[in-house]
């Protein structure tokens, strides 16, 4: 008789290959609550099914979502938000933890929960987004409600602050 692999009739249950941080892609580095993680694996969504969230549908007052056509993510056992969903990556926000230090990240489908996955939580993970090349962007902490402060850096870089003076795009020469 030979062995079959199970598998229910929403698809294969997701695995996690890796987690990291989604601005710097730094396989290793640590998370932090707050942070963009982006998680890669297999079946962590439908198939076919790639989206964002709807911020008009899907974030009710103030408070976003933990689970996109059902693909959820709990980091630490807390659920974590999630932005964005396909079969290969999902993209999360950690949630609130005290925990510093190794914490299991797990992706739960119709299908069943993944593998779980040890991540570093970190109190900070700074991550610099890329931009159109070659500029890369910041973001205050307050998440936009201050000033980053650019200024003219020595050495042929330039900058160019964002209209609101809150974002700054920086270019290496």
């Amino acid at each position: 008789m030979a062995a079959r692999a199970s598998c229910s009739a929403q698809g294969l249950p997701p695995t996690i290959t890796s987690v990291v941080n989604d601005a710097s892609f730094g396989a290793g580095g640590p998370i932090s609550t707050g942070s963009w993680v982006a998680i890669f694996g297999t079946n962590l969504a439908p198939a076919g099914d790639s989206r964002l969230w709807n911020a008009s549908t899907e974030i009710l007052k103030g408070k976003l979502p933990t689970s996109l056509d059902g693909t959820s993510v709990t980091v630490n056992g807390k659920p974590a938000v999630v932005e964005f969903i396909s079969p290969s990556q999902v993209n999360i926000q950690p949630p609130d933890d005290s925990a510093l230090g190794p914490v299991q990240v797990v992706v739960t489908t119709a299908a069943g929960a993944s593998n779980s996955f040890t991540a570093n939580y970190a109190t900070f993970a700074p991550g610099l987004f890329p931009a159109t090349s070659p500029y890369i962007v910041a973001q205050h902490a307050d998440n936009g409600r201050g000033p980053v402060g650019c200024r003219r850096f020595r050495g042929g870089r330039r900058r160019r602050a964002g209209a609101d003076q809150r974002t700054c795009a920086i270019e290496h020469q």
